[in-house]
């Protein structure tokens, strides 16, 4: 089973835009978990190499979300109370495709 993780990030980074190192070992625990009991997961952060707007252009980054979406059995939101944008088009985009968020 395939899991993808929307987390919010944009207010757990420093000037430079890296992940804060407490919040990423937070994140970490929980893939750990994951791929311990025999399960993929999909990080989007991860991805970007722990660093906001990392890996490729955001419109790359999004298209490749939204593929890793396509692919993942279950979908895992993970809310705060500051509201991200990026979670909330992460989770309807998976909702317009049917697939379910927790």
């Amino acid at each position: 089973m395939k899991f993808f993780l929307c987390v919010p990030f944009s207010s757990r980074v420093d000037n430079a835009g890296n992940v804060f190192e407490d919040y990423r070992k937070n994140i970490e625990s929980l893939t750990e978990f994951i791929t311990t009991h025999g399960h993929e997961y999909y990080v989007a952060l991860e991805y970007a190499g722990w660093v906001m707007g990392g890996a490729t252009s955001p419109e790359e980054e999004l298209t490749h979300d939204f593929a890793e979406i396509d692919a993942s059995d279950i979908i895992i939101a993970l809310l705060e109370e500051r509201v991200s944008a990026g979670v909330q088009l992460e989770n309807g985009y998976a909702y317009a495709h049917g697939k379910k968020v927790y």
